[in-house]
């Protein structure tokens, strides 16, 4: 359970908002909702099994070996490469789809806190072979408050903000089959939940102009390509 914070006004509706796109864009999220009031944004816990059972959880800072305040040290090719060495291996492709589509949704909507630390691993037991990649979570649109933000972690040696071109590249590393249509599809749930939640945007002031930056900023391949 979140609550906005003074120097964050909005941030529960900020949130709410763009984990409905992440949804919307067909990644995992966990259920979550948004209090009548807005003032709250609650997400219901997944590492929690069905039957009650707690589940193991790690993040990239420990699967990297890194304290918390180096969260920001990192890039996300280092993080496929973990995938790659931590995840059991029938999950290995999944889990870098889900890392390229999180990377591309956090460029579209201006996510500036994509650290180590909002990427995480399940499991039930570390010899049980199911090591698989936690559900999105913390997604924010951060240029609504820092207008000139940038990624968390380094992508392609740069922290910028990723165009297509960018992210293209980086669907290589990961051995995404289908990149464009994957891009195609998170525009098309950033422009359908900006039309679906107009109301909620018109009470966080600043968001959906900062979402409509980040689609001008990711142009999705076709007739013509982003910068870099």
């Amino acid at each position: 359970m979140k609550a906005g914070r003074d120097e964050y006004p909005h941030l529960p509706v900020n949130e709410f908002i763009c984990m409905s796109i992440a949804k919307a864009a067909g990644l995992p999220v966990p259920d979550f909702w948004l209090s009548d009031n807005m003032e709250l944004f609650v997400m219901r816990r997944f590492d929690v099994a069905a039957d009650g059972a707690r589940l193991g959880f790690e993040d990239f800072a420990a699967l990297t070996r890194r304290q918390p305040e180096l969260k920001y040290e990192s890039s996300y090719e280092e993080i496929a490469g973990v995938i790659r060495r931590v995840v059991s291996a029938p999950y290995i492709a999944t889990a870098l789809e889900q890392l390229f589509d999180t990377v591309a949704v956090s460029c579209m909507v201006g996510n500036g806190d994509a650290h180590l630390k909002n990427f995480g691993v399940l499991y039930t037991h570390p010899a049980a072979g199911d090591v698989r990649m936690s559900p999105v979570y913390d997604l924010v649109c951060s240029t609504m408050y820092l207008p000139a933000d940038a990624l968390a972690l380094r992508l392609g040696g740069s922290k910028a903000f990723a165009g297509s071109l960018r992210l293209l590249d980086f669907a290589r590393l990961c051995n995404v089959a289908d990149p464009a249509e994957r891009l195609r599809r998170i525009e098309q749930a950033v422009m359908s939940t900006i039309e679906k939640q107009a109301y909620l945007l018109g009470e966080a002031p600043g968001l959906r102009r900062a979402l409509e930056l980040g689609l001008q900023r990711v142009s999705v391949p076709g007739p013509r390509f982003a910068r870099r």
